[in-house]
């Protein structure tokens, strides 16, 4: 039969000395401290290849130490009191001979109800995991250098910090996030996965300052600010239920996928964002080139590419069941645009912020929508140098209060449209009398609705 090192307990009754508002304990790799909070939760902390230095706010601190003997790993410290909660974690690399190792920080909770807070967590070393699924981070995670994979229950207030140049940085939070700060300057985030929402209580107290963002994953809302610096592939993907928040993007973007996004989102991408997959779309967007919008609906949306004329395509596609009071404006030229219906919008290339064109000056270029269709068509405005196959289904042919109310162009390839229940059909138009010619061919007359020749 093997033997067995005895098993020694002590237990200091700190209580009888003072009655402590605050409690600092030392541990290292081999031995684990834990504390219960006050609730009962039992927390326990366990380090690798570091020394640590904790702080406990409470009163009638119990420090009770388990040990077996002279084994390593086998010394377990536990803090009991009133209201004792993690005041601050210190942690400091185990050194070796010509080696500064990563840290790994580990928290496991159970009883009560399975959930503590979290203070500060000061980490003078790279950070390889910290591991804490049910963690109520209040407090600030600081690392002096890289900081691999966090992963912690719920952000409340709390803040993420790291000094270093991480290549792949990887951040889980189990529950939600509100007002949460990532500071992470010189780090590449791989990424953001929250299994709640990124909230932001008031608009001001949310980000993620970084260098760049690969993917963002959130099952909730995220309505965060994005602050990235890296102009080479900024953000890759983005996936939420709503999205809110100011994203300024010095680089490309390449997926955004949502059900919705709020009225105060805004996105301002120095590069091209390649797909914008929101179900109902409002806000702000500017871009130098936008690949494709697919949409349920576009509603109040000012959405800009200004990536200059060059013969190229700015804005791909565009596909939406309805565009309301939007204005979608290109800079050089736009492939197709396919919507049930379109009102109080305008959807135009190549005349900056102007509603309107006086002449043949007014375009940057020979700036081309290639094509336009849709189901119904009031209070809008169409306006590209040159214009393809334009449909625009039923014309709702009511005064408006637009400074420009039709299709404007210097050339119109075709035009399908329903005018009180009579369907026009027009071809190759250059100058007004094309317009009036085949229009009286036809036996139609405008009110309010105008084809602009320039």
């Amino acid at each position: 039969m093997k033997s067995r090192t005895a098993v020694g307990v002590r237990c200091e009754g700190l209580e009888a000395r003072v009655l402590f508002s605050t409690l600092q304990v030392e541990f290292d790799s081999y031995s684990k401290l834990g504390f219960f909070d006050s609730d009962g939760t039992a927390v326990v902390i366990s380090l690798r290849n570091a020394f640590g230095s904790a702080i406990f706010a409470g009163t009638d601190f119990v420090k009770t130490i388990t040990s077996h003997g002279n084994l390593l790993g086998t010394e377990r410290i536990v803090i009991s009191g009133t209201g004792v909660t993690l005041q601050s974690l210190s942690v400091s690399p185990e050194v070796q001979i010509g080696y500064v190792p990563p840290v790994r920080i580990a928290f496991r909770a159970g009883g009560g109800d399975g959930t503590f807070d979290l203070g500060d967590i000061h980490v003078d070393s790279t950070l390889r995991r910290l591991v804490a699924p049910t963690a109520n981070l209040v407090g600030t995670i600081t690392t002096t250098e890289d900081a691999d994979s966090i992963q912690v229950g719920s952000i409340n207030g709390g803040r993420i910090s790291v000094g270093g140049n991480s290549l792949g940085m990887h951040l889980t939070v189990m529950r939600d996030a509100t007002d949460a700060v990532i500071d992470a300057p010189r780090t590449l985030v791989s990424t953001v996965r929250v299994l709640g929402s990124w909230i932001d209580s008031d608009g001001a107290h949310s980000a993620i300052n970084t260098k760049r963002i690969r993917k963002v994953g959130v099952i909730g809302d995220f309505h965060a600010n994005l602050n990235l610096t890296d102009s080479d592939g900024s953000l890759r993907s983005v996936a939420a239920a709503s999205i809110g928040g100011t994203w300024t993007i010095p680089g490309g973007v390449g997926r955004i996928m949502a059900q919705s996004s709020s009225p105060a989102w805004s996105l301002h991408a120095g590069g091209s964002i390649a797909s914008l997959r929101v179900a109902s779309l409002t806000g702000t967007v500017t871009a130098d080139r936008l690949g494709s919008i697919r949409s349920s609906t576009i509603a109040n949306a000012q959405i800009l590419v200004n990536h200059g004329f060059d013969g190229t395509y700015s804005i791909g596609a565009i596909v939406a069941d309805s565009i309301s009071h939007s204005s979608i404006r290109g800079s050089s030229n736009i492939g197709s645009v396919v919507v049930g219906s379109i009102d109080g919008s305008i959807v135009a290339t190549g005349i900056g912020s102007a509603d309107a064109v006086a002449g043949p000056g007014d375009f940057v270029g020979a700036t081309l929508l290639k094509s336009f269709r849709s189901g119904t068509f009031s209070d809008s405005a169409i306006i590209a140098s040159q214009l393809g196959n334009m449909v625009l289904g039923a014309v709702n042919d009511q005064p408006s209060t637009r400074a420009f109310f039709g299709v404007a162009g210097a050339h119109l390839l075709q035009l399908q449209l329903t005018l009180n229940t009579v369907p026009l059909v027009l071809n190759n138009l250059d100058v007004a009398s094309d317009v009036t010619a085949q229009a009286a061919a036809q036996g139609v007359a405008f009110d309010h609705f105008a084809i602009h020749l320039v």
